[in-house]
């Protein structure tokens, strides 16, 4: 389950781990393909989990990175989002960034 959470305020040291991420993940060649930065936005999550459960196109893996994600779910969100956790690929791998703390409370942080 390759799953990896950054926070933090510093922009500078996670865009050169997030840049060192997606250079060891995915093929150069198919980057374009199996790279997805996703914006915060209410749909975010499920639209993560949907391209995060694709396989790979082509040779290497799949980086989904969710911006700004602060672990806010729906009870249904919540079930995808337990679901996509336990049948994440092998090949791919699932970003989370934040500039706070998750917040341990959350039903959706536990499960990670």
């Amino acid at each position: 389950m390759p799953v990896i959470v950054l926070q933090g305020e510093d922009e500078f040291a996670i865009s050169l781990a997030i840049n060192q991420l997606r250079s060891s993940i995915c093929h150069p060649h198919w980057l374009n393909f199996n790279y997805t930065k996703i914006p915060p936005s209410p749909e975010a999550l499920m639209a993560g989990i949907t391209i995060a459960m694709t396989r790979p196109w082509g040779e290497g893996g799949r980086l989904v990175w969710l911006q700004d994600n602060r672990g806010e779910c729906s009870e249904s969100q919540l079930q995808s989002w337990s679901n996509c956790l336990k049948n994440l690929p092998a090949s791919n791998t699932l970003l989370l960034t934040s500039k706070t703390k998750p917040d341990g409370r959350l039903k959706s942080t536990k499960l990670l």
